[in-house]
């Protein structure tokens, strides 16, 4: 199967993105000679990833048991969320890996999702798309926990929802002191585990209702929070 980056109906377009991720860990020099993705590439040859001293990595046993870690979330009113996020669509979560970041002593642990794209609310991914989304926590693991990451804790592979993602050409994550750019292996990320997701689940919609306004805050399904979307960004 190949990914990577996005993906269209006619072939697969490398986005060249750059991200700038805040916190104990994220990306040193700037990364301006990445090749790009071959067509032909598969998801298992995107990683592992070697870029200066550090090595990404897919990762497939058992994370260590880490402290649990609190978070404050900057107040966002409804319409800044939306702002905030340079791409909004539906889509359906074909897969989920945690990936290890390795720079000589310190191991951090991440995610990627990989979406199919259904329909397009805001931004340039287009029906028909296979995007690679990363995720600052490692969401398949019960011995993390962070603060601020309910939402995205509960997503799994064949879950259908509507996604929030932003990519920008200064994002990036620190490593043992080295920055990097995930340009290479992602054409987007969550800004937070909270916010920027609402989740098809089995009782109805799984989302930060508090930080919509309605009729969002109210919906049940994600035709609901669907139609919603699409007349308040037109």
């Amino acid at each position: 199967m190949t990914t990577g980056f996005r993906r269209t109906c006619c072939g697969i377009m490398v986005a060249m993105l750059f991200y700038h991720l805040h916190g104990s860990t994220g990306f040193s020099e700037e990364i301006t000679d990445a090749e790009p993705v071959s067509a032909e590439i598969a998801q298992e040859d995107i990683l592992p990833l070697t870029l200066g001293t550090v090595t990404i990595d897919y990762y497939d046993g058992e994370l260590p048991e880490q402290p649990a870690v609190s978070n404050s979330l900057a107040e966002m009113t409804e319409e800044e969320l939306l702002d905030a996020a340079g791409d909004i669509y539906r889509g359906t979560v074909e897969s989920l890996r945690t990936i290890e970041i390795r720079n000589g002593e310190r191991t951090d642990y991440k995610t990627l999702a990989e979406i199919s794209v259904a329909e397009v609310y805001k931004g340039g991914f287009a029906p028909g798309d296979t995007v690679t989304i990363y995720i600052n926590d490692p969401i398949l693991s019960e011995n993390v926990w962070i603060e601020d990451y309910d939402v995205l804790y509960q997503m799994r592979e064949n879950m259908d929802g509507i996604f929030m993602t932003q990519a920008g050409e200064d994002i990036y994550t620190v490593v043992g002191g080295e920055k990097i750019y995930l340009n290479t292996f992602a054409d987007g990320r969550f800004q937070d585990g909270t916010r920027f997701a609402i989740l098809a689940v089995e009782d109805g919609l799984e989302f930060a209702r508090d930080c919509y306004e309605e009729p969002l805050r109210s919906a049940q399904t994600l035709e609901e929070a669907g139609e919603y979307l699409k007349q308040k960004i037109q």
